[in-house]
């Protein structure tokens, strides 16, 4: 139960100014507007990537399964197609607002729930915490 309430709650606190973009509302004029919202969503969620990767190397060291030599190809395979992805949908939306910025806002809600229940899962992992799957 904790862990949807913390997903919702991240979501709608970091995500919810951007859907309102994606709507064409400006919910807090010099804050969060259309310059700033596409640009601030994707370093969002490349930080919650970062941050799931970091913790993904972590809990492979702590499991003594750790490979650097799969390193890279997991970020080939998992760290670049959704980060490049979300690069591609940002720049079209900055351009090209009306057809790509809800594109954008939706798959970075989406990207920004996926990793951030990862992210949960990791650091209930290395602080002791077992998820059951």
């Amino acid at each position: 139960m904790r862990k949807l309430v913390l997903l919702l709650c991240v979501v709608l606190i970091l995500l919810l100014p951007m859907a309102a973009l994606a709507t064409g509302e400006d919910p807090a004029p010099g804050v969060v507007g259309p310059d700033l919202g596409i640009e601030m969503s994707l370093m969002i969620v490349a930080m919650l990537i970062v941050l799931d990767t970091v913790l993904g190397v972590l809990k492979g060291i702590m499991l003594k399964d750790f490979h650097w030599s799969l390193l890279p190809q997991f970020l080939a395979t998992g760290v670049v197609p959704f980060l490049g992805g979300l690069i591609v949908l940002a720049v079209m939306a900055h351009f090209i607002p009306e057809p790509f910025a809800p594109m954008f806002y939706v798959s970075a809600a989406a990207a920004s729930a996926k990793y951030v229940s990862d992210i949960w899962d990791k650091l209930r992992f290395v602080y002791g915490e077992n998820p059951t799957v």
